[in-house]
């Protein structure tokens, strides 16, 4: 399935057309709310700007996804392996990739905070992590538990391993596509803390999609991985 994926140029050209769109919006969404939003304390402001500005990216992938798929006469489930494995074994390959991933990328975590210690760099944690443990609010870490174990990881495994992975290797840049796609998926979080254990979570996730030919594993690898992440962030709240 991953070999034979071939996307049109047109349909790509329309889909980069949507995601520049979504940052485009992000951008002014961004700028209105924060003229014209009278919430405080500040954070809060913050919060609701992000978020919001998220949604509005999400919105437009999702648009120029749908746009991609009808252009090349594709269902969901034929684009992506959705029917390629039965649940329990989807449900099997995540947990036991969440269960390996968790341990490792928080190793990595540590040995890059110990680095930068050492070089004096500041590496301050994911902006939504210092929101969660600093809110003594419910909203937010509803709003935020939301956006990271359903938004985020459909979102970004159909963007990243769904359709540029297979995109750059079907167009004959296999090496560029291993390892370029897990390094802006690392970059695209805008974090210096976490960039290498993200990078080497995205080179996972390939793999995983490659060994088990759906995305669904990946999904729901990268669901009970942030389920994870975002219990101990609440945990260590301040």
């Amino acid at each position: 399935m991953l070999d034979r994926r071939a996307w049109t140029i047109d349909s790509i050209i329309n889909f980069l057309f949507w995601v520049f769109l979504g940052l485009a919006g992000v951008v002014v969404v961004g700028a209105v709310l924060t003229r014209w939003l009278t919430i405080e304390p500040q954070a809060t402001r913050e919060f609701v700007v992000g978020f919001t500005g998220m949604l509005v990216f999400y919105a437009a992938v999702l648009v120029g996804l749908v746009r991609l798929l009808r252009a090349n006469q594709l269902t969901w489930s034929e684009a992506f392996g959705l029917r390629n494995q039965p649940w329990p074994t989807v449900c099997r390959w995540a947990a036991g990739a969440a269960a390996v991933l968790f341990p490792v990328n928080l190793g990595l975590m540590f040995v890059a905070g110990r680095i930068f210690q050492a070089l004096q760099v500041a590496a301050p944690l994911q902006e939504h992590v210092q929101l969660l443990q600093g809110s003594h609010d419910l909203w937010q870490p509803v709003l935020i538990g939301f956006l990271a174990m359903f938004l985020a990881p459909v979102m970004e495994e159909l963007l990243f391993r769904g359709l540029l992975y297979p995109g750059l290797k079907g167009a004959g840049f296999p090496r560029l596509a291993w390892w370029g796609t897990p390094l802006l998926f690392g970059l695209s979080h805008g974090n210096l803390l976490s960039l290498v254990p993200l990078t080497f979570f995205g080179l996972a996730q390939i793999w995983l999609y490659e060994r088990t030919n759906t995305l669904l594993v990946p999904i729901v690898t990268h669901l009970l991985f942030n389920l994870i992440n975002f219990l101990l962030a609440l945990t260590f709240r301040v």
